[in-house]
């Protein structure tokens, strides 16, 4: 009894930093509420070694890019809006819940450090999207990785109408701005669901480097839990009236070649590491396994 209740436990907490992740990053961005702030990129990176996290995008991301707002956020837990490459956060998150800087990572709880890079990953995004890099480096290859997903992957997808009922699933063919957006919201589940998982796992905590057993046990049973899957608005009033987000069918999932393109090209790891991650999720049946890309990666 005792292993089922911290099982549910676990998924429960899962789910609820899934649902607690980004507002649609394409939105519609309101008239900022505070003083325009940048990130503290130098800080966050070395905040971010302490802990043991990545920070190899980070480092590419120039501190002047972003600016930052904090707010009183109710309906979701972050926005980021590229237009203005606008960073929209929790007040909870700045110094004293002053709205004024932001707080250090120490001082933060592991959902509050995922939810936020989550944000940084689309931040990354955005800034490779403005300004393209030389397709031959790592960020060149990432944006090249995102944008053929947008196309092979995520155009055509199942969708879950009832979050309930998983095995009830309906086709929708996305626009361009659709499939953008769920493929970036399912990337950004995962960037959100792993840097949280390293926190979690005290043991690892400072130790760089993201694989783990531990944390290769808890995305093997995240991939068999369907748990790691994206989300769009939909551009429909009509549909956007029934649902302001939909999520995806378990099937379309974040695949184990998305994982090992994330865990080398955005985090930075070793390709032994990646390709144990990419083998964790992975699943035992081949008809349980996710979609996976009709393109090469």
């Amino acid at each position: 009894m005792g292993d089922i209740l911290v099982s549910w436990i676990n998924r429960l907490a899962v789910a609820c930093i899934i649902v607690a992740a980004a507002v649609p990053v394409r939105a519609e961005s309101p008239q900022p509420a505070a003083d325009l702030t940048r990130l503290p990129l130098a800080a966050l990176i070395s905040q971010s070694e302490e802990l043991g996290l990545p920070t190899k995008f980070l480092r590419d991301l120039p501190s002047d890019f972003v600016t930052v707002t904090f707010e009183d956020l109710h309906r979701w837990g972050a926005e980021y809006h590229p237009e203005e490459h606008h960073m929209i956060l929790n007040r909870a998150l700045s110094f004293n819940q002053a709205a004024g800087s932001l707080r250090p990572l120490t001082k933060m709880t592991t959902s509050e450090v995922g939810n936020l890079y989550h944000e940084l990953y689309h931040a990354y995004m955005d800034y490779l999207e403005t300004k393209p890099p030389d397709p031959s480096t790592d960020g060149g290859r990432l944006l090249a990785a995102t944008q053929e997903l947008q196309k092979c992957r995520y155009a055509e997808v199942k969708i879950t109408p009832v979050l309930q009922r998983r095995t009830s699933t309906e086709v929708r063919y996305l626009s361009e701005r659709e499939a953008w957006e769920t493929q970036h919201e399912t990337w950004g589940v995962f960037v959100q669901w792993a840097i949280w998982t390293k926190l979690e796992l005290i043991a690892s905590r400072g130790k760089p480097g993201l694989v783990t057993e531990g944390w290769l046990k808890r995305l093997k049973k995240a991939d068999h839990d369907s748990i790691l899957v994206g989300y769009y608005e939909p551009e429909d009033p009509h549909e956007r009236k029934l649902a302001q987000k939909r999520y995806l069918a378990p099937a379309y999932r974040i695949s184990p070649q998305e994982i090992h393109t994330i865990m080398v090209l955005l985090f930075g790891e070793p390709s032994d590491a990646a390709d144990r991650a990419a083998t964790a999720a992975q699943p035992a049946s081949p008809k349980n396994a996710a979609v996976l890309p009709t393109c090469k990666q």
